[in-house]
């Protein structure tokens, strides 16, 4: 039986009606990232969307402090159908009626929630979970992201919530300074970390301009402590899933770990590439920062220079799975939420990528100078391998080429 953290992991589209019944066979508890409700909640003699087909505004608006909520908290899920214990915390007990034109309900509550909830929450999800039996009756699952846009509230003027335990409280005017004041040091703190990676693509490249130059950066959304990384590194107390089978653009960084060396940032380890030569650089900030980047050079001019797109793929699992494990090493804060940031730079006349159905044939790169990819949320908490098959679309993308299936980079970083 799969447990509530995986169920709570897994992607809100696969989520079917055995998940709630797991959920209802655990008594699994409300937490900080879990809500659990009967029905739509409407006030005594309203007649809301069972009775009349119309959501009413009292029954977006319970949803919505729940939402909030969670955003301006540590995201989380709302399930909508599932009837509640009453002890505290309350749990999971039965699985209530099923709600009527669960598709249409579904369409009209995302308007609603997006209407009234300021500032938009990115990335909310409202989905069905439509009963086998009835299609168009079923159960319906939230998904809430933590927000980097945080503080968000709803209403006129605007109601804020937080998360505490299994309950959703409001605000006071000194919680709501100290959020403004969170996200706005951790977006300048981001922001200022790519930057600098960023620069230090420029001045590789400045120093080696016929080459095909690349980065992964991965940044922790709240600052790291690791004042001891390089000996946590060396005895293996951080760790990759991934094995050393696993290729990439450069080597596994965990594949002989005696080599990480220390460095007024954290710790760094210089790599060598092949076929073609080039050289690569794993990079680790203390305070909660992962780059690899590196280059190829010409090995034959008849040739050029000629890479494999899965290798890119393969090394931003790695940058990822290496970022995983220094938020369960490093001490202190929440260090489950990344930021992804990737870049290449093409100043070689003759840089091509191995054609994905035809490996013998070489396609030319689409682009010269710089291609950027936009920053990635990763969270290790809610479906780390669905945010690497975007990050892994987007590389494809920036060659000019569809990732095909069975070239998938099958990272599992769940």
């Amino acid at each position: 039986m799969p447990s509530v953290t995986e169920i709570m992991t897994k992607p809100a589209r696969d989520l079917g009606l055995a998940d709630l019944q797991v959920l209802i066979d655990l008594e699994a508890p409300e937490s900080d990232t879990l809500e659990l409700k009967a029905d739509l909640s409407v006030q005594k003699d309203v007649h809301g969307w069972r009775a009349k087909g119309e959501l009413h505004r009292g029954e977006t608006k319970s949803l919505a402090k729940e939402v909030v909520a969670l955003a301006n908290t540590y995201g989380g899920r709302i399930f909508v159908g599932i009837a509640e214990s009453k002890d505290m915390p309350r749990r999971a007990s039965s699985l209530s009626s099923p709600l009527p034109a669960i598709h249409d309900l579904v369409e009209r509550l995302r308007d609603s929630l997006n209407a009234i909830i300021e500032p938009p929450i990115a990335g909310l999800g409202v989905l069905p979970i439509p009963c086998p039996h009835k299609s168009s009756e079923g159960f319906i699952v939230i998904d809430v992201p933590r927000s980097a846009a945080a503080p968000h509230g709803f209403g006129s003027p605007p109601e804020c919530y937080w998360r505490r335990d299994s309950t959703s409280r409001p605000m006071a005017i000194a919680d709501l300074h100290n959020s403004f004041w969170e996200a706005r040091t951790r977006r300048e703190r981001v922001n200022g970390e790519i930057a600098n990676a960023e620069q230090r693509l420029v001045e590789t490249t400045t120093a080696t301009s016929d080459t095909f130059a690349y980065r992964f950066t991965v940044i922790s959304e709240n600052t790291l402590e690791m004042q001891d990384l390089v000996a946590g590194l060396r005895r293996g107390d951080v760790y990759s899933n991934l094995t050393h089978s696993y290729f990439g653009a450069t080597t596994h960084p965990m594949y002989s770990s005696h080599d990480w060396a220390f460095s007024f940032f954290g710790a760094t380890k210089k790599e060598n590439t092949s076929d073609p030569r080039g050289h690569a650089e794993w990079r680790i900030d203390e305070t909660g920062v992962v780059e690899v980047s590196g280059y190829y050079f010409e090995s034959d001019p008849a040739v050029g220079i000629v890479m494999d797109v899965e290798a890119f793929c393969g090394s931003a699992a790695h940058a990822l799975q290496l970022a995983g494990s220094l938020g369960r090493f490093a001490h202190g804060g929440n260090n489950d939420r990344w930021i992804v940031s990737a870049e290449f730079h093409c100043g070689h006349r003759r840089a091509a990528v191995k054609n994905p159905q035809k490996p013998s044939q070489a396609i030319p790169v689409p682009f010269r100078r710089f291609a950027k990819l936009r920053p990635l949320i990763f969270d290790l908490t809610r479906s780390p391998d669905t945010t690497f098959t975007i990050l892994e679309n987007k590389v494809w993308a920036a060659f000019g080429l569809p990732v095909r299936e069975e070239r998938r980079y099958r990272a599992n970083l769940g």
